[in-house]
């Protein structure tokens, strides 16, 4: 089996490594340059191959090499229609009688026209779908897709850190946080005005900056921009004096981070959203609010009690850890096999 990414997928590794144990044949592939650095890091036992960018699309270099695994082997490919070599890979695959799966996110919000039916096309070179969560597989249902939908969840974390408490914060933390890219189209200001709102408490935003240095003079003394961290202890110890994480924007696998490290996950109501946030919000572990004084209300009064939240959140880490998602995975793939 291959997998197939443009990018190397740093925060879904735990998977990839439950995947491989499972199946060590599995042969990864990916792109070493992805437009961000944290994503650009890869084992270089797997077989990297070079991107080529042209405005939103991507071009994925290859050889005979990669050509023979794609004609030899069933795929699971990451399902992002701008990635156009998986357009042919999937066609080559197919002619050949390969068995291919996109993982993708699916649709976050009902589509029509167009954009539908080029999204519908080329979800159709697939044999079936792994999507995060059961929220996208609905629209895709109701919209009339066919094929087989497989839902798998994501993480981004394994079963054997759930067995440490130090995971967890330290007792009444006051501290705010967000980890995610830092801009303005994430909500920088309001990160700004949260801090001058908030004087006696810690906003820490963590992540890749992509601010320009006039952003950077706003910032009130006690808000903190730090490079982005991916040890998880380090991350704890860095987050340990923050209770509640807060989002101004669509969120996506950091808050697996946030749940994990036992944070407090406060959302702007906006949508659409990513997959993590349903599947998060299925185990009533998310706050929204719509207007600032809603914020300041989550903040100070969690509508759900610690030992309530925290019962959730265990429940919702067992049943999405690496070794369930990728067990999930396989399982699509037996069926798939077996329906074809």
């Amino acid at each position: 089996m291959n997998i197939i990414y443009h990018y190397y997928p740093r925060f879904r590794k735990e998977i990839f490594e439950n995947i491989a144990a499972r199946e060590p044949k599995t042969n990864f592939i990916y792109g070493r340059n992805a437009r961000f650095a944290i994503e650009s890091v890869a084992d270089e036992r797997h077989h990297l191959q070079r991107n080529f960018y042209f405005k939103n699309l991507i071009v994925q270099s290859f050889g005979l090499k990669t050509l023979k695994y794609i004609l030899s082997n069933d795929s699971v490919i990451l399902g992002d229609l701008k990635f156009l070599n998986t357009w042919l890979y999937a066609l080559l695959g197919r002619l050949f009688g390969r068995r291919i799966l996109f993982w993708t996110h699916g649709v976050l919000e009902p589509e029509t026209g167009v954009k539908w039916i080029l999204r519908k096309a080329y979800y159709s070179l697939a044999h079936g779908l792994l999507l995060y969560s059961k929220h996208e597989a609905d629209i895709l249902r109701n919209l009339g897709f066919k094929k087989p939908i497989f839902v798998i969840g994501n993480a981004n974390y394994s079963s054997a850190e759930l067995d440490s408490k130090s995971n967890l914060s330290p007792a009444s933390p006051r501290g705010l946080c967000y980890i995610g890219r830092i801009s303005n189209d994430k909500g920088f200001s309001d990160f700004v005005r949260l801090a001058l709102e908030y004087p006696d408490r810690k906003v820490l935003l963590i992540g890749p900056s992509l601010l320009n240095q006039s952003d950077k003079v706003k910032v009130p003394k006690n808000l903190t921009i730090v490079a982005p961290e991916y040890e998880r202890n380090s991350l704890r110890d860095l987050t340990a004096d923050c209770s509640t994480m807060i989002m101004f924007t669509p969120a996506g696998l950091s808050l697996f981070t946030a749940a994990l490290l036992g944070k407090r996950i406060v959302i702007k109501h906006v949508f659409p959203q990513k997959p993590e946030f349903h599947l998060l919000q299925a185990f009533g572990l998310i706050e929204l609010f719509t207007s600032y004084e809603e914020l300041q209300d989550r903040i100070e009064n969690p509508s759900v009690g610690d030992e309530q939240y925290h019962s959730a959140r265990l429940k919702f880490l067992k049943e999405n850890s690496a070794e369930e998602v990728a067990l999930r995975l396989l399982n699509a793939y037996t069926q798939i096999q077996g329906n074809i």
